[in-house]
């Protein structure tokens, strides 16, 4: 049986704000994020992307830590994490930091992002992105289970081991056929973009053939991704209408 969510997102957009208005804007979700939990909100979400004149949320893993440090009990999740900007032994490092700083309440879903200027500024292979975020995460999957690599050249320690085992909760995301597949092959769970039941059958039926156990399927739900609910429309455009045209 299925429940509705109450998950609450942070991406720090503000145009046009200065330092000291962004400084503002992290102090309140800190105190935010403290306000979700004591009133019952399901989980607190964090997004990635980098290069964007709002001030998109570039650094996730930080305000996890964080999040994690003024909180005590809700669930976070970093949705998604572009794995190809990050050097994947490193990712392994903060990874398994954050899920002991949290008590192991940190989840991730991995993706390979779709923005080509993301990939140019930190001078990433576009065309083989797929190919590349696989490898990755097979590296930072390996790390995260045997503190341990021994794969394409890197030979070593990672340390220390993450307080969940093999490793904190993990999904791949992405809304295609191949991204369906290569969860399967991660042994990862499955986040779709979109609410295709097609999408959930693929990576249960590749997990099936390749003699895993398919993991959780998280899938949107269908109709309107956002609703938004007021007495007053006219007041309440009027006060946030600027904030939603962003």
């Amino acid at each position: 049986m299925s429940r509705t969510l109450f998950a609450t997102r942070f991406d720090f957009r503000a145009p046009g704000a200065t330092p000291r208005d962004r400084q503002a804007l992290f102090a309140r979700a800190l105190e935010q994020v403290e306000y979700a939990e004591s009133t019952g909100h399901d989980v607190v979400m964090l997004s990635e992307h980098h290069g964007s004149e709002d001030g998109y949320l570039p650094s996730p893993l930080p305000v996890a830590a964080a999040f994690a440090a003024r909180t005590r009990t809700i669930p976070i999740t970093v949705s998604a994490l572009i794995v190809n900007l990050y050097d994947p032994v490193r990712l392994a490092e903060d990874i398994a930091v954050i899920d002991l700083l949290s008590g192991g309440r940190v989840s991730y879903v991995f993706a390979l992002g779709y923005r080509t200027e993301e990939y140019a500024l930190y001078r990433r292979p576009w065309t083989s992105r797929g190919q590349d975020t696989e490898n990755a995460l097979e590296l930072v999957l390996e790390a995260l289970r045997t503190q341990r690599v021994d794969r394409a050249g890197r030979v070593g320690a990672v340390t220390p081991a993450p307080l969940s085992r093999p490793h904190p909760v993990a999904y791949y995301g992405g809304g295609t056929p191949t991204a369906a597949r290569r969860a399967a092959r991660l042994g990862l769970n499955f986040q779709p973009q979109i609410a295709d039941e097609a999408l959930r059958d693929l990576y249960r039926a590749e997990c099936e053939r390749l003699g895993r156990r398919p993991g959780h399927v998280m899938m949107p739900p269908p109709g309107p991704a956002t609703v938004f609910c007021a007495a007053d429309p006219d007041e309440f455009w009027a006060r946030y209408g600027d904030h939603l045209l962003a």
